[in-house]
């Protein structure tokens, strides 16, 4: 950081602990609002001898409190949009526990008219670190502090065609399934937010269209997540399709990006996941 360059007086903050109990019922919820569906019943079923929760899902543990956290005064939810997302798994998921995310903010850059800032939670389950997730926000009319910029963190571009390429129909009510997880951000309900906002009618949440390229990759290659990151770069509607292309980026690293058949330009790209095998 220049020595000019001036700290946002939110970077450092402590939020108090969020504390969630969750049980199989939001486990099956949220596996089904990454579209999840009969073919893997062992997400989707409490009885099921193998039932588990997917990787993804501490993601929506501390979720409805992070949406007001990283907000200066005067920001509403109506400036914000998630620009990035990273997640890194200490520990098995348990599909059932005692959830407590201790979030600070960590950065904040700033972009002239606009600010990204960076809220890291640290969850446990039961006492278990489970995973460290940080959550990137974009808030329009934030920036101007006289802050860093940061610089552009170049986008890795793999060569040759993918190693693998899956493809997922979002179904009509994904967005209204997965926003029950705990995102109750109109934008992905309601047309006429969506509109203001500059979209045809409601669109999908981007942890959402994150964690169903997450769960196709590890259905494909039978791996378990270590760690993954993702930017959100354009926009998914329910009822269209995604085609999710990985490339290899080392003995257990994977690169790759979301697109939507038929439309030019990303939804998340790039998505970089690090999986052990199975």
């Amino acid at each position: 950081m220049s020595t000019s360059a001036v700290v946002h007086p939110l970077v450092g903050r402590e939020y108090p602990p969020v504390c969630r109990r969750y049980d199989a019922r939001d486990v099956c919820l949220y596996a089904l609002g990454v579209g999840t569906g009969e073919e893997s019943p062992h997400l989707v079923f409490e009885g099921h001898r193998d039932f588990a929760a997917l990787p993804t899902f501490p993601l929506v543990l501390p979720f409805p409190d992070v949406l007001g956290m990283g907000l200066p005064d005067g920001s509403t939810l109506d400036d914000v949009l998630h620009g990035e997302q990273s997640l890194v798994l200490r520990a098995p998921v348990p599909v059932a526990g005692e959830a407590v995310s201790r979030c600070r903010v960590v950065a904040a850059r700033d972009k002239g008219a606009a600010a990204l800032f960076d809220v890291e939670a640290r969850i446990e389950v039961d006492g278990v670190h489970v995973a460290t997730a940080t959550y990137s926000t974009f808030v329009r009319g934030a920036g101007g502090w006289g802050g860093e910029r940061g610089s552009p963190r170049p986008d890795p571009e793999p060569t040759g065609e993918p190693d693998l390429v899956l493809e997922h129909e979002v179904s009509a009510n994904q967005a209204l399934v997965y926003r029950l997880s705990g995102d109750s951000n109109p934008l992905h309900a309601d047309v006429e937010t969506a509109r203001r906002a500059g979209h045809e009618r409601p669109i999908l949440h981007g942890l959402s269209t994150v964690g169903t390229a997450v769960r196709l990759a590890l259905e494909s290659t039978g791996g378990r997540l270590e760690r993954m990151t993702a930017r959100f770069t354009g926009p998914v509607l329910p009822g269209e399709r995604i085609r999710v292309s990985l490339w290899t980026d080392g003995p257990a690293s994977w690169l790759g990006r979301v697109d939507v058949v038929g439309r030019e330009g990303p939804a998340v790209a790039p998505l970089s996941l690090v999986l052990t095998s199975p």
